[in-house]
């Protein structure tokens, strides 16, 4: 039996064995270069895209009468903008409604609020004789405004600031009970930085003026947020958001005041260029081609 066991068992010379070892090495190495290069000289950040859009909705399930809102705009350096574009009065025009900016309505109290440095606020005037839907429903949109502003696909023309727009990227304002937070750092890769999202309470003001049944709900929403898009590898989107939003919904029939409004100001889908990476380098400090 002991003789059976050996038979077809061939021992391997030193040469052998260093080849052996060689080749194993050689097998090792491949697979941790096949790694590297799928995570660093391979992921090719390109077709940069970024987005800012404001909006403005209003909706109700019935006709409201001798309309006022008074909501505030999105500012930056103490003008009206989203991303890089200033908001005019003629953006927000519509059929049988009238709009006009304010920076100090009448009966506006701002004791309490927050002072962000370049963020004066600024208002937008809504009136209007009549408000229905052309579809009416349970909540049926009156007024409805939006604007965006888009970066196309292409090279890279620099970020919206999503990771820190205090100070940096348009908000709504005043702010009351709001206090920033620094974004936390959830883990590093080769390629890019990931934050943990962030859900910061806020409120803001709005003024309310009209005459309606007392079966009537009224909501008002109301935000602005920048998005920064791009690829890497083959096909792999990667992104991260800024949103700055509020809403409130009054009910009950006619409503006349000022009011606080609850919102957050948001921190989404936090992943960041790593910018220790070459690649990622050549691809912000560089024209293309990368």
């Amino acid at each position: 039996m002991g003789r059976e066991k050996q038979i077809g068992l061939k021992r391997m010379s030193p040469k052998e064995k260093i080849d052996s070892m060689k080749l194993f090495l050689a097998s090792i190495s491949l697979v941790i270069l096949i790694i590297t290069s799928g995570c660093t000289d391979d992921f090719k950040p390109k077709m940069f895209r970024s987005i800012a859009k404001y909006t403005v909705d209003v909706q109700s399930n019935g006709p409201v009468e001798n309309v006022t809102f008074i909501i505030p705009l999105p500012v930056k350096n103490g003008t009206p903008m989203i991303g890089s574009e200033i908001l005019e009065k003629k953006d927000f025009i519509q059929d049988n409604i009238s709009i006009e900016f304010s920076n100090n309505p009448q009966g506006l109290n701002r004791t309490g609020a927050e002072t962000l440095q370049g963020y004066e606020p600024l208002f937008l005037v809504i009136r209007a004789d009549r408000m229905v839907s052309a579809n009416p429903g349970p909540f049926a949109t009156i007024y409805h405004f939006e604007k965006e502003t888009d970066y196309p696909v292409g090279q890279f023309n620099g970020f919206i600031n999503t990771q820190n727009p205090v100070g940096n990227e348009s908000l709504i304002t005043p702010k009351f009970n709001f206090i920033w937070q620094e974004p936390k750092i959830e883990k590093i890769g080769i390629t890019d930085i990931f934050y943990q999202p962030q859900k910061i309470p806020e409120q803001t003001t709005i003024y309310v003026n009209y005459q309606a049944s007392s079966q009537t709900h009224v909501g008002i929403y109301f935000d602005v947020e920048g998005s920064n898009y791009w690829n890497e590898g083959l096909d792999e989107w990667k992104m991260n958001t800024y949103r700055d939003d509020f809403s409130k919904t009054f009910s009950g029939g006619s409503q006349t005041g000022w009011y606080f409004v609850d919102g957050n100001l948001e921190l989404l889908y936090g992943i960041y260029p790593n910018t220790t990476n070459p690649e990622w380098q050549q691809a912000l400090n560089q024209p293309p081609p990368y």
